[in-house]
């Protein structure tokens, strides 16, 4: 059992250029997440700032707003965030992860 703040304390270990590549490999691999599970799985303070900071990069990771059931079990408002990324063969705009046999694409195009 952890005691209350260790998770603070946790997140506060990790630097925001980690926490941006947390992010950015949770939206690789799973695809489309909610600021609260990015806040969660990737032990970030602030997922809209580090999804902004990510997009100043060149990734293009879109907001979503979707109105559902909060972890608090009330109903509201949620940040949904999505990285597209582009196939180099087609040029068609894909959201992570890609799909087998997708080919390979571009992560910063947003530029």
């Amino acid at each position: 059992m952890t005691e209350p703040g260790s998770q603070i304390a946790a997140l506060q270990r990790h630097s925001e250029e980690q926490q941006r590549a947390f992010v950015l490999s949770h939206l690789r691999s799973y695809g489309p997440a909610f600021g609260h599970e990015l806040a969660s799985h990737c032990l970030t303070t602030n997922p809209a700032a580090r999804v902004a900071e990510l997009n100043a990069e060149g990734y293009r990771i879109e907001t979503l707003r979707s109105y559902r059931r909060l972890p608090d079990g009330s109903d509201g408002w949620a940040m949904l965030y999505v990285l597209r990324v582009k196939c180099i063969k087609t040029g068609a705009e894909i959201t992570a992860p890609v799909p087998f046999g997708a080919g390979p694409v571009l992560e910063r195009w947003n530029s």
